[in-house]
């Protein structure tokens, strides 16, 4: 998934990915190449169509949720969510949003992608506004 900015570094790059049925732990490729990333990996279930050993699969599988909760748990502390009164403008709330979420930034943190990747989702949602 990290891969997916690079469409917003590169104006040459786009991203498609095959659209596909998860059933219980199989998954069915439907042949059909869709816009736009996947919203999720599929790693695993195509390790076992590739005939991976299930207990590397299954350890695998582990890492992943582990990987998840880790990742929810550092989303969670940084998520921001912020409510303005009614009565403030757009581009007031718009103005005071933006300061408050670059205001909870750790800055030194960052590493140089990360910090882009910060910059260009900014960008995104101020467009939004």
């Amino acid at each position: 998934f990290e891969l997916t900015s690079l469409d917003q570094l590169y104006q040459t790059v786009h991203n498609v990915h095959i659209d596909a049925i998860e059933h219980k732990e199989k998954i069915i490729f439907l042949y059909k190449v869709k816009a736009g990333p996947a919203n999720k990996s599929y790693g695993l279930q195509v390790a076992r169509l590739a005939g991976v050993p299930e207990s590397v699969v299954s350890v695998a599988q582990q890492k992943l949720h582990q990987l998840e909760a880790q990742q929810k748990q550092s989303n969670d502390s940084q998520q921001i969510d912020i409510e303005f009164p009614q009565q403030a403008s757009p581009e007031i709330e718009a103005d005071e949003k933006l300061t408050t979420l670059l205001s909870k930034l750790d800055l030194d943190a960052l590493s140089p992608r990360q910090a882009q990747a910060k910059l260009y989702e900014l960008k995104s949602k101020a467009e939004k506004s």
